[in-house]
């Protein structure tokens, strides 16, 4: 059995600290994702209120992006991409970027995180969802992960938004909202991030 004391645990004999691996992403963050796009804070509600939905999914995609973009074929090969440990990590990196910059550059504005994320949630997010998302989810017999994916996106996008007075560089979700405005959906990542393609239905 462990034995703990403080922030360290006693495995095999070996002392490891639990924050170390925290700890040094703050001092020393991680590669991260760089957009070629130099973004000013917006007004996005009414971008994203004007969505024509997944209205161009199977059709070729001319999106911009930082990225270079591999397309799918289909909503099945679309849905089992955005399950993907490849496409988790990658989002979950991405936020990571955003929050790590933030506890270390903007600790004030960091400790605004939650609220920003519940307000953003009812005043935006949901009422898409449930209008938009969800309708075309269950009309089309696809998984609930796309709902998912759409409400982590959303509020990556808003968040990366909200903060960008603060100089960060994080615009991986705002790079997915173009994908979104052009028709389309972003389902998956090739490679190692923050190098790799992203995946395109």
């Amino acid at each position: 059995m462990a034995e703990k004391f403080g922030a360290w645990i006693m495995m095999g004999g070996v002392p490891v600290d639990l924050f170390s691996g925290m700890l040094d992403a703050m001092i020393n963050p991680p590669p991260g994702f760089k957009s070629k796009f130099k973004f000013e804070k917006t007004d996005l509600k009414p971008r994203i209120e004007a969505i024509e939905w997944f209205s161009h999914c199977g059709e070729p995609a001319t999106i911009d992006l930082t990225m270079e973009i591999r397309q799918v074929q289909n909503w099945a090969e679309a849905m089992k991409s955005c399950k993907s440990d490849a496409w988790l990590s990658a989002v979950l990196e991405a936020k990571n970027q955003l929050t790590i910059f933030l506890s270390v550059h903007a600790t004030e504005r960091y400790q605004q995180w939650n609220d920003l994320v519940d307000a953003y949630r009812e005043a935006i997010v949901n009422q898409i969802l449930n209008e938009k998302i969800r309708p075309f989810q269950t009309g089309n017999g696809l998984e609930e992960t796309l709902v998912w994916h759409v409400r982590g996106e959303l509020t990556g996008a808003l968040m990366e938004n909200s903060f960008i007075d603060c100089g960060h560089s994080a615009f991986f979700s705002l790079e997915l909202l173009r994908v979104y405005e052009a028709g389309h959906f972003p389902c998956g990542w090739e490679g190692q991030w923050p190098e790799g393609r992203l995946l395109v239905y």
